[in-house]
C-alpha cells in the first residue's frame, strides 16, 4: 500500500548530507520556474506492458503530473510514469515515453483522483543494498535527522495455471520495507514485526521511558511512522 505525504500540512526539511537531499517546501510545487521541454535531454523507451497477460508494469496505470528534481538540483515539472518492474523513471515528452538522460535525485507524483490531493516521494542515492543500487528509487513514507522509513516497490511476472488453459503472466506488485539509518549510512530491511523493527530501531529507542514491542506483535505502516518519529526525537546510543 502507497502511504501519501501531504505537503500541505508540512515541509520537507533538509534531509542527511550524505544523500545530497535539496531543501524542498511547498513553495516548490506551487511557484518554480523549472525547466521547458527542449532543454531536457533524453531517449526514447519502449512500453513494458508487452509481453503480460494481465497487470500493469507502471505504479499507476496511466501518466500523473509530478515534479523531478536532478543531482545538480534543478527542477522540472511534467507528466510521469514509475516503472515498477525495471525500477525506471518515466516522462511524456512529444506522445511517447522517455527516459531522463541527466541523474535524477527524487521525484514526486501528485495524485488528484481524490480530495485531498497526494503527494508520493520517491528518492535515489541510498546505499546499495542486494540487487538495488545507489540509482534505485525508493518510496520515502517519512524521515529525519537519525532514520528514514522508506519502501522497494517492486513488480516480478508470475506464471499463473488456470485449469483447462494455458498459463499466462501476470505482474505481482511486492513491497520491501527498509531502515535507513543516517548514523551508519546503512539500509536496514525489516519485516512488519516487532522483532525486526525494534532490533533496526533500538539504538534510537533505547532511551524512551517504557519502549518495547510485543515479539509476537504485527507493526502496521501507522505504527511504523509513530516509532520512526519518535526515534527521530531523541540522540540514539
Amino acid at each position: 500500500m502507497l502511504f501519501a505525504m501531504n505537503f500541505f500540512c508540512f515541509s520537507l526539511p533538509a534531509q542527511d548530507a550524505r544523500l545530497n537531499n535539496p531543501v524542498i517546501d511547498q513553495q516548490s510545487f506551487t511557484n518554480m520556474t523549472g525547466r521547458e521541454p527542449s532543454t531536457i535531454s533524453a531517449s526514447p523507451v519502449s512500453d513494458n506492458n508487452i509481453g503480460y497477460d494481465d497487470g500493469s508494469a507502471f505504479l499507476y496505470p496511466t501518466w500523473h503530473k509530478g515534479l523531478v528534481i536532478f543531482k545538480n538540483k534543478s527542477k522540472f515539472e511534467c507528466m510521469l510514469r514509475f516503472d515498477l518492474v525495471k525500477n525506471q523513471l518515466q516522462f511524456f515528452n512529444s506522445g511517447k515515453p522517455n527516459l531522463f538522460a541527466e541523474p535524477v535525485l527524487c521525484f514526486f507524483l501528485y495524485d488528484s483522483s481524490e480530495a485531498p490531493e497526494k503527494t508520493y516521494y520517491f528518492q535515489s542515492s541510498y546505499p546499495p543494498f542486494g540487487q538495488q543500487k545507489s540509482s534505485s528509487f525508493y518510496q520515502v513514507v517519512c524521515f529525519g535527522s537519525n532514520v528514514h522509513f522508506i519502501k522497494y516497490i517492486s513488480k516480478k511476472p508470475e506464471q499463473v495455471y488456470v485449469y483447462g488453459s494455458t498459463s499466462k503472466s501476470v505482474l505481482k506488485t511486492r513491497e520491501e520495507w527498509f531502515i535507513y539509518d543516517t548514523k551508519e549510512n546503512k539500509l536496514k530491511f525489516v519485516s512488519p514485526t516487532a522483532n525486526s523493527v525494534q532490533k533496526a530501531l533500538q539504538p534510537y529507542l533505547s532511551d524512551v521511558k517504557g519502549f518495547s514491542l510485543d515479539k509476537h506483535k504485527s507493526i502496521s505502516e501507522e505504527e511504523m511512522i509513530l516509532l520512526c518519529n519518535n526515534a527521530n526525537k531523541t540522540k540514539g546510543t
